[in-house]
């Protein structure tokens, strides 16, 4: 039975959340693109990207009594209830643990940079994996890390143990070799800042994102906590008042704010804001506007009552005493919860990953909100079906992707070979594949007959006949189709029409000739490519920008669990 499906919808994609009434959502995790939940029962549930850690089929075995989960860019980490450790997603970033995983017993907690993990084990050492420029290499300082370690901070490419005589041992891109005894660090993105003994701070790293606090550095006494946005940190005083530094435009400079920073009991951090909350419970911001540091929009909901505020990276959630929830920054990644703001009523708790936020009420639903945004190598298969525009000769000499703008953008180089599909083009091959997830004959040939792919006097049933059997074979699938039962005898043995028969019914308009050229030199060029699959993996967040409703969606979901 489900106990509540909750689902946020956007102009360009949708986030869900599911849970059991005997098997609830316990936490999530994000990579840069999937998410994975622990289950009430300890089991893991992932979805999103396959190629940053969707896909966990060759550890789900091993996915039981799970605790706890870490997450890098592109892979997850799992510690069990015995202190082991499971793995999944990119090699290159930790998925792959294979050359410690003797190492890897009595952990109790993982920490994760970009690219890297870290695991702190019950003795005190530390286990160190994935790619060595992000800390993934630990052996220039691994007989500091043997024992007398009991808490790691990380930031992007760099990690920061703090042993129990309040030292501190750093590798990754930002090391230190000051002498200081901590009992705190905060990290942003390319710094960290540590409270010393004596309640100062130091700092260490790219001068710009925090690393430098000389400006401050006066004012940095008495320090009860520091909070960290992506280049800038922020210093709550035993007083209540606070001290920033770093990237102004990260929140480095609260000047605009200052005389309201009294009486601060707390303050959580976006990717480029801070919002801290007052002993009164109100709630002052500064930072980049865009992604949180300015909330006017919601400054009347935020002037008292407000016992605690999440982030992800470019928004908040503040949570009120009367279990209402109030959101504001950037709409992409959970700052516009008006999709489910009528849901958001009775909350206890608000999660945080770094694109979406998770409500858990008081009776125990699960309500998320945020957008699934795009990312990886499957850019150039889903931007064909998303604006029907490609290049035939997709190979490294014609098109790029820049991962540097913000979103990613594809490059085109040459344009003697590239093609425009009709929007009903594009929408054919989306209905297509949705029906290849969906196991929908009749769907799949009423879309191909859309395309234009059958001929006039064409034995429709036939065709349906022989797309049925290549489901049930599982001659014709992708990796998000799922099953909930074997075929039966009768199934197997039930007579359709052979292939050959009906392929005189089939032809091949010049578009989509073009698309299977394409297609077949991705194929080439690509890293376990199949189109197929990367477009499936998109199919929902494509459906909505096209129009797809709630009616959709809920549909969708309902196939989802009869099938798990």
């Amino acid at each position: 039975m489900i106990a509540e499906v909750s689902i946020a919808c956007t102009r360009s994609g949708y986030a869900e959340v599911h849970s059991h009434s005997d098997d609830a959502v316990q936490s999530v995790q994000t990579t840069c693109d999937a998410f994975a939940a622990i289950r009430g029962d300890g089991s893991v549930v992932t979805w999103g990207s396959e190629l940053d850690g969707a896909d966990s089929s060759l550890v789900t075995a091993q996915l039981n009594t799970v605790v706890s989960i870490q997450a890098t860019d592109c892979a997850f980490a799992a510690i069990r209830g015995d202190g082991t450790v499971v793995t999944w997603g990119s090699e290159l970033g930790g998925g792959d643990s294979s050359r410690v995983q003797d190492q890897l017993k009595n952990v109790v907690a993982i920490q994760a940079s970009e690219l890297a993990f870290a695991a702190l084990l019950a003795d005190g050492s530390v286990v160190t994996w994935g790619f060595y420029a992000n800390g993934g290499d630990s052996s220039s300082v691994q007989e500091q890390l043997k024992h007398g370690v009991y808490r790691i901070q990380k930031n992007k490419e760099s990690f920061a143990a703090i042993k129990r005589d309040g030292t501190v041992v750093t590798w990754g891109g930002q090391k230190t070799s000051l002498d200081f005894r901590c009992i705190a660090v905060a990290a942003s993105w390319w710094a960290f800042a540590a409270i010393t003994e004596e309640r100062r701070v130091v700092t260490w790293g790219e001068a710009a994102a925090g690393g430098d606090s000389t400006s401050v550095e006066d004012r940095l006494r008495d320090v009860l906590a520091i909070s960290a946005s992506e280049r800038a940190f922020a210093a709550l005083l035993f007083n209540g008042s606070v001290v920033t530094w770093g990237d102004a435009d990260n929140g480095g400079d609260s000047s605009a704010v200052q005389d309201q920073l009294k009486h601060v009991r707390h303050i959580s951090a976006s990717g480029d804001a801070f919002a801290a909350i007052l002993e009164n419970g109100k709630v002052v911001t500064w930072g980049d506007p865009l992604e949180g540091g300015d909330s006017s929009a919601v400054r009347e909901q935020l002037k008292s009552h407000v016992r605690d505020v999440q982030a992800t990276c470019g928004a908040f959630a503040a949570i009120k005493e009367d279990g209402s929830v109030v959101t504001w920054g950037e709409e992409s990644v959970g700052g516009d919860s008006s999709a489910v703001q009528d849901q958001l009523y009775s909350i206890e708790k608000v999660q945080a990953g770094r694109l979406l936020f998770v409500a858990v009420s008081f009776d125990s639903r699960v309500v998320a909100w945020s957008l699934w945004t795009l990312c990886g190598p499957a850019r150039g298969s889903v931007f064909l079906v998303r604006s029907g525009f490609f290049n035939t000769d997709p190979h490294p000499g014609n098109l790029a992707v820049d991962d540097k703008y913000p979103g990613g953008r594809l490059i085109f180089y040459d344009f003697g070979q590239a093609c425009e599909l009709t929007d009903g083009q594009a929408d054919g091959i989306l209905q297509v594949i949705q029906s290849i997830v969906d196991f929908e004959a009749k769907d799949c040939v009423k879309a191909m007959d859309s395309l234009g792919c059958l001929k006039e006097g064409t034995d429709f049933k036939a065709v349906e006949g022989v797309v049925q059997k290549n489901f049930e074979t599982g001659k014709v699938k992708s990796k998000r189709s799922k099953r909930k039962r074997e075929l039966t005898e009768e199934e197997q043995q039930k007579k359709a029409p052979k292939q050959s028969e009906v392929m005189k019914y089939f032809q091949l308009p010049p578009a989509l000739a073009f698309v299977s050229r394409a297609i077949t030199q991705m194929q080439g060029v690509g890293v376990d490519y199949e189109f197929i699959d990367f477009v499936a993996d998109k199919v929902p967040e494509l459906q909505v920008e096209r129009g797809a409703g709630i009616s959709y969606i809920a549909g969708q979901l309902f196939k989802n669990w009869v099938r798990a």
